[in-house]
């Protein structure tokens, strides 16, 4: 027992020593694109070169710079091995059939170039949920001082399978190239508006931001259930979508008329209530509903933390949703309401 602990307490402290010297190489490299693809410590600590030598001798042996420099090449050669894998992986979880395919090994090695796609975005899971491309995804404030190894970041990346068409046709509206690197989109930022008149979604955006939905899925209910939290044009198509599923469902339950996928009548025993749907984010509409500025402009970042627009003592609630959804979704401000009765 005695021999076990003092065993691990050495472990511990040769991956201290590790540690530090590998800190000290990535923050000297001067690319910032070859820092982000980096792996962090505890992905440093299992590539075999380094593994092997914090293990050696029963972990007795200090870990020095010399030491660390006499293995530098084989440690650098386990690195870009490493690079590869995370770049197979992001191309696995991009949701297209090309994706799929390009996954696939072929003679020479697996073709990764679909990562400078400009469908090819990637999810920040935590709290922002930005949309954001190969490399800078992995140099992103919320991935780059992850600890967890790198399998448990991957698994949390995953976009939507709505991404590449909406990306392309947003793309389309702008009059871009869809056959731009992904990095372009970077140019985009700032200038993205979208016409919908959403009370919390009126300034300039980023384009991330402007086709982002919102990844966690407790969340996502959430925002069909509180609309001001959508997320955009993904979450807001989305919303459209089930909500047509929905006045389909009460058809055929309620016995209502259906005019067409959107509209139909609801009768009481009162009268009748006339319901019809509008999409304010169809990108595949005549009318165009966002717009690219010449220029780029401050941005929020936080639009739900904006409290600049009067609210009511109490909300007021949609009739048509509680029918379609049985839930009831506050409006909490005039602005709200007209914008929830035109784009709805």
């Amino acid at each position: 027992m005695v021999m076990a602990v003092a065993r691990q307490d050495r472990k511990i402290q040769r991956k201290i020593e590790f540690s530090l010297i590998w800190d000290e190489l990535v923050d000297a490299m001067p690319d910032a694109k070859e820092r982000c693809l980096m792996p962090n410590i505890n992905d440093a600590w299992v590539l075999s070169t380094v593994a092997n030598m914090l293990a050696e001798d029963d972990a007795q042996i200090p870990v020095t710079k010399e030491r660390f420099l006499g293995r530098l090449d084989s440690v650098l050669s386990d690195v870009a091995g490493f690079q590869s894998k995370v770049k197979l992986d992001l191309v696995k979880l991009l949701p297209t059939v090309d994706a799929l395919k390009t996954a696939n090994p072929i003679p020479g090695g697996p073709n990764l170039t679909i990562l400078s796609d400009v469908t090819s975005l990637f999810c920040c899971p935590w709290g922002c949920r930005a949309l954001i491309g190969f490399p800078a995804i992995l140099a992103h404030e919320h991935i780059k001082d992850i600890t967890a190894e790198w399998p448990s970041v991957r698994n949390r990346l995953k976009p939507p399978t709505e991404m590449g068409p909406t990306v392309l046709q947003a793309l389309e509206v702008f009059g871009i190239s869809k056959d731009i690197p992904v990095t372009a989109l970077q140019d985009l930022d700032g200038r993205c508006v979208c016409l919908c008149g959403h009370p919390k979604f009126r300034a300039p955006m980023d384009f991330g931001f402007l086709v982002r939905l919102n990844c966690n899925l407790l969340l996502y209910w959430v925002s069909l259930t509180q609309w001001p939290k959508i997320r955009h044009i993904i979450d807001e198509n989305r919303w459209y979508q089930d909500q047509t599923a929905n006045l389909r469902c009460a058809m055929c339950i309620l016995g209502s008329k259906l005019y067409s996928h959107s509209s139909f009548v609801y009768r009481t025993s009162t009268g009748t209530i006339d319901i019809l749907l509008h999409n304010d984010h169809d990108l595949g509409s005549s009318i165009p509903y966002i717009a690219l500025l010449s220029a780029r402009q401050p941005v929020n970042h936080s639009p739900d933390d904006d409290d600049d627009t009067p609210l009511f003592q109490s909300p007021t609630y949609c009739k048509s949703c509680i029918i379609l959804t049985r839930h009831k979704a506050p409006l909490w401000s005039a602005d709200e309401v007209t914008y929830h009765m035109k784009a709805k």
